[in-house]
């Protein structure tokens, strides 16, 4: 049985992405306005000021990570988002920074678009990349040949990281989910196919605790929950939304958070106008790293 349909808790936005659930609350970021979200309740708060933030993460001691797209920087900020501590340039490594994650070392891994996905271009071509940082040695490329990598996650064992990756070649009908598996240097290897979307694209991702990942489908309208390679559950959206992203959180890990968007001009994603933070209830719960 798939979950009821979501409903809005926050609006106002325009391109809300990588909600990441930390100490009682959502974090986001509004990409188009260059803003570090807090969503508490109903209550929705500006933390941080950017340049074009595409993420938001946070390491085991409080430190808050935000990419900095466009400008390819990483940035450790105060846990609370009240100033920048330092920033890592990235520019050397990928031509633009566009979703992270966070694991249970504090390392961060951040998907780069190559220099053809960027924006609302739709053809794009496999230079994309993901690159690790552990904040003790040099930031590395430890993947290649990515078609638009967007949503990243990894798993609650910490042993596989998802990411989306658009469909290779031509206009992008469709996505797919690849894995890797994380070796104990970071490293990624094994990469493989565990998930199909026929129609939409890989956005911003999460596991549960059972290994299942939602994902958010962008235009597909719905976000999907895969285990072992096969949608189980769907959380379906008024057709002129799309599915950004999805966390789970709440006091029990079983509310599902949809960060959406109402479909821009020609598809375009410069051209949002409107987005919202959504939820609904789901039967497995996130997880926690201790």
């Amino acid at each position: 049985m798939s979950p009821g349909v979501p409903t809005p808790v926050a609006g106002g936005l325009l391109l809300p992405e990588c909600p990441r659930w930390h100490d009682g609350a959502l974090w986001l970021v509004d990409m188009m306005r260059g803003s570090v979200l807090r969503l508490a309740g109903d209550a929705m708060e500006r933390v941080g000021s950017f340049d074009r933030p595409s993420a938001v993460g946070f390491r085991p001691d409080g430190t808050m990570l935000v990419a900095d797209g466009r400008r390819r920087l990483l940035h450790s900020c105060e846990p609370d988002g009240s100033g920048i501590v330092e920033s890592l340039d990235l520019s050397m490594l990928t031509p633009q920074l566009n979703d992270m994650v966070v694991d249970r070392h504090g390392w961060a891994y951040v998907d780069g678009f190559g220099s053809r996905g960027a924006g609302g271009v739709r053809t794009w071509t496999a230079d994309g990349c993901i690159v690790l940082v552990t904040f003790d040695a040099t930031p590395r490329v430890v993947a290649r040949d990515l078609v638009a990598p967007n949503g990243i996650g990894v798993s609650p064992d910490g042993g596989t990281l998802v990411v989306g990756e658009a469909v290779p070649g031509g206009r992008v009908p469709g996505a797919r989910l690849l894995a890797f598996t994380i070796a104990e240097d970071g490293s990624l290897f094994d990469r493989r196919v565990v998930g199909i979307i026929p129609r939409g694209l890989g956005d911003g991702l999460c596991f549960d605790s059972e290994g299942g990942i939602w994902v958010g489908t962008a235009w597909g309208h719905e976000a999907q929950r895969f285990v072992a390679g096969e949608v189980l559950e769907r959380v379906a959206l008024e057709d002129h939304k799309w599915a950004l992203a999805c966390a789970l959180g709440g006091t029990d890990l079983r509310t599902l958070f949809v960060c959406t968007a109402a479909r821009p001009p020609n598809g375009d994603p410069a051209r949002f106008v409107q987005g919202w933070v959504e939820l609904t209830r789901v039967d497995t719960p996130g997880f926690a790293w201790t």
